[in-house]
């Protein structure tokens, strides 16, 4: 009896402790609910409103969403600016910035007034990147500076601040926006720089920074050849590969010889040594450096003829570099590789004025629109409110053999284009969908099989610029290859592109098995 009166006493205290948890939790403020009449009519404005535009009555619309009392509604509101852009757009988001408490809100609101180049706008971001008390803030908003002569300052003390988000924004600021003046920073900056993620986009900067003066600075690249970063390799290779006369060719030789090095780092070298033995034919001084690199590309065509080497693109690139070598010994190589289909048609080309990357990335900020043809999308229009309450709509690329790719698609962020592809994918356009490989950048571009008359879906689509990361394995729309539901996956981060094209989605499992694939092949794109 004691027994179970203690236990009587036991469960009426843990009753009684229940209770008032369950009390306290019932009176603390519960978050506004969301106005689901105004999400969908902000999300009806995604399809009639053309980026740049007047903004006319939607802005009415907006500016009320942007003053809910749900963060959530402010949220999609602040997005939408972000890929709209329209007139009066920056004037709305800094009105709102003046009151706003919410953090979450206050990054998407910073993040949207990036996009508008008015000077009030403008000289926000400058304050809020040399003071405001949120690190993530600041950050962020140096990320977003660079354009202007009076960003200069700012950056340059950033790229010496104890804060690693703050070096990391101003590292891809001057990916953006690169500046010869800032290269000498940079340079002192990547010197002292310890942390990873930091140190590659660095490194790209300077490269950009020093273009058409990488000869002063080879000596610096040719030390960060053999970085355990392979993005760091990466970069350094792509400067190397641009000037006059090959540096350091036995660094390179050994990024490209190591094979426990990961292979993104050799494919960068292996590209470099396709641009030196593509050069103008006094590029080599020293015949022996010609030779050295040639035997090294015999050594490495031979691993592909045999089916060593898993990754495609790094296939392509010793194969272009066969096609490059002078030497007699070669003769047989290639012929044997013509025999087991593997030879490409010809070396490739390195056309510079065709490129979109590195410093040439600017010109996508004047990249002209295609004005909308249609009062309605002719697809099915999927809600990025509605799909968000159930988890971000999935995709698989299907390659035979139970070989499965799976990709996650960003609708909040790009909701026609996304919007158009998971209606082609519901179809069945995307069957025997095209995987091609592009060079510059490295990457796969899936060309589905869309009748003509238009682009995805049968109609042209806008830019929808998010300022997502553009990393290994991130979904884009490739400004030189737009319209018909093309794909383009990245095979190498492209900073210099963020906020200047559309971000689809990325690659959540199977990147391995996509790098094995080669060009030509026909593969399927599904609803899961």
């Amino acid at each position: 009896m004691p027994g179970n009166l203690w236990m009587t006493r036991r469960a009426g205290g843990a009753g009684a402790i229940l209770l008032v948890f369950l009390l306290a939790c019932s009176s603390r403020e519960k978050p506004p609910s969301v106005n689901r009449v105004l999400v969908e009519k902000l999300e009806r404005l995604e399809w009639s409103s053309p980026p740049g535009g007047d903004g006319g009555t939607g802005l009415g619309l907006v500016s009320a969403a942007i003053g809910d009392a749900s963060a959530e509604v402010r949220k999609r509101a602040a997005g939408f600016l972000a890929r709209k852009r329209p007139a009066g757009g920056g004037a709305l988001l800094l009105e709102r910035l003046v009151v706003e408490e919410d953090s979450h809100v206050r990054r998407e609101l910073v993040s949207a007034l990036s996009g508008f180049s008015t000077p009030p706008a403008r000289a926000e971001l400058r304050r809020i990147a040399a003071g405001d008390e949120d690190p993530g803030l600041r950050a962020l908003a140096l990320g977003r500076l660079g354009a202007l002569e009076a960003d200069r300052d700012i950056l340059r003390k950033a790229l010496s601040s104890p804060v690693e988000a703050e070096r990391l924004g101003a590292g891809l600021a001057l990916v953006r926006h690169p500046l010869r003046l800032q290269a000498a920073a940079v340079a002192q900056a990547l010197e002292q720089e310890q942390v990873e993620r930091v140190r590659w986009v660095l490194a790209e900067a300077l490269g950009l920074c020093s273009r058409g003066a990488g000869e002063a600075l080879a000596g610096e690249f040719c030390s960060l050849l053999l970085e355990e970063n392979f993005l760091v390799s990466m970069a350094a290779a792509r400067v190397l590969a641009d000037l006059e006369n090959p540096e350091c060719i036995g660094a390179m030789l050994e990024l490209v010889s190591s094979g426990k090095r990961p292979w993104p780092g050799r494919l960068g070298g292996a590209l470099a040594i396709e641009a030196w033995l593509q050069g103008e034919e006094g590029r080599f001084p020293d015949a022996s450096q010609r030779a050295r690199l040639e035997a090294v590309v015999l050594q490495k065509a031979a691993a592909v003829i045999a089916g060593k080497i898993p990754q495609a693109a790094l296939r392509r690139a010793w194969l272009r570099c066969l096609l490059l070598c002078r030497s007699p010994a070669a003769v047989e190589p290639r012929r044997r590789a013509r025999e087991a289909a593997k030879l490409p048609a010809g070396p490739g080309e390195r056309k510079a004025e065709d490129s979109l990357v590195g410093s040439r990335a600017a010109l996508l900020d004047a990249l002209a629109e295609k004005p909308l043809e249609r009062s309605q999308p002719p697809y099915e229009w999927y809600s990025p409110y509605g799909l968000a309450r159930v988890r971000p709509p999935r995709l698989i690329l299907s390659a035979g053999e139970g070989q499965k790719i799976i990709l996650e698609m960003y609708l909040s962020d790009a909701p026609n284009h996304v919007s158009a592809i998971l209606h082609l994918a519901g179809s069945g356009a995307y069957a025997g969908v095209e995987l091609s490989r592009l060079e510059d950048p490295v990457g796969v571009l899936l060309d589905p099989p869309v009748s003509a008359g238009g682009g995805a879906a049968g109609c042209a689509l806008v830019r929808e610029l998010s300022p997502r990361r553009i990393l290994r394995g991130t979904i884009i729309v490739h400004p030189q290859h737009r319209g018909g539901g093309r794909l383009f996956i990245a095979g190498r981060p492209l900073p210099e592109w963020e906020g200047r094209v559309s971000v689809l989605g990325r690659i959540v499992l199977g990147e391995r098995i996509l790098a094995g694939l080669e060009g030509g092949r026909k593969i399927d794109l599904v609803a899961p």
